[in-house]
Parts: structure tokens; C-alpha cells; sequence
């Protein structure tokens, strides 16, 4: 980090640590979804403490992505792409790193949009997202929604 200091290089931190959110039977899912979505797309979700994924019920994940979908639009209105309040990456070369890993993902369930001249990539919810493995490591760049069949205790 000196070295690049004194040239002032734009360089990109990233620290590769896990934020999993649970979310109970009895949760307020309006209120929760409105915590996962200021959390995870806030500054296009390059934000070390962004979820990575949302593990919860399978019979509570339809009504979360609903509600996802409603925050979302509150936030940055019908074209998050036109909106003020919805950042860009920071370079070409994390606007490819993340739009690879999107696109060997699991089932886009909220946005999708991509655009490489804006450095744009809009809000992604992804169902049972695909764990990728690299260097050793599980990697997310997204966030997902886990769901499952069974209660866990």
C-alpha cells in the first residue's frame, strides 16, 4: 500500500469476508428486507459489511423477494439504472470480475441488468445462488437467498 500511495493508484481492497443474514419464521419480513437492501446495494454493494447471502424458510422466501422487490423500487424507482442513488464500480476491471461470477450463478430472481460503458451493474438477487471456489476460498460477489425445506432447530 505505500508503494501505490505514492503514486496515488487507484487499487481495490477486498477483504473476502462472509455476512450471512438469517431470517426466522417469525421475522417482520417488510422490516427485514428493508435491512438486506439498505445493507447489501448501498454503494452498488461494495460495502464489506453487504450480506452475501439470506438464508431463510422456503415458504417465507416468496414473500422476501416480494418485498425485496418492493424496497428496491422505493429506493431507486422503476430504472435503478437512471437513478442517482444507485453507485457504480469503481473500475472496468471489478465490472468484469463481478459480472463473470454473475453470470456463472445460480437464478437471477431480481434484476440482472449490465452495463460495461457505465460500469453498471444493477441489483442482483440470486435464488440458490453457486457457491464458486477460487484460491482456496468460497467466493460471493452478490447477494443470494438461500432457502430451505426444513426448520432448523
Amino acid at each position: 500500500m505505500q508503494a501505490v500511495a505514492r503514486s496515488l493508484t487507484p487499487v481495490t481492497l477486498v477483504l473476502r469476508g462472509r455476512n450471512p443474514c438469517y431470517m426466522d419464521w417469525e421475522c417482520d419480513v417488510a422490516i427485514v428486507a428493508q435491512h438486506i437492501a439498505c445493507a447489501c446495494f448501498h454503494n452498488a454493494g461494495q460495502c464489506d459489511v453487504a450480506p452475501d447471502f439470506v438464508l431463510c424458510h422456503a415458504e417465507v422466501q416468496a414473500c422476501l423477494v416480494l418485498a425485496l422487490r418492493s424496497c428496491l423500487l422505493q429506493f431507486y424507482g422503476p430504472e435503478p439504472c437512471h437513478s442517482t442513488s444507485f453507485g457504480r464500480l469503481v473500475n472496468a476491471e471489478l465490472f468484469t470480475h463481478v459480472q463473470d461470477l454473475l453470470l456463472a450463478s445460480g437464478k437471477v430472481a431480481i434484476g440482472g441488468e449490465m452495463d460495461e460503458t457505465e460500469k453498471y451493474i444493477g441489483e442482483q438477487l440470486l435464488l440458490t445462488p453457486l457457491l464458486l471456489y477460487q484460491h482456496g476460498e468460497f467466493v460471493f460477489d452478490c447477494c443470494g437467498l438461500l432457502g430451505w425445506h426444513q426448520q432448523v432447530v
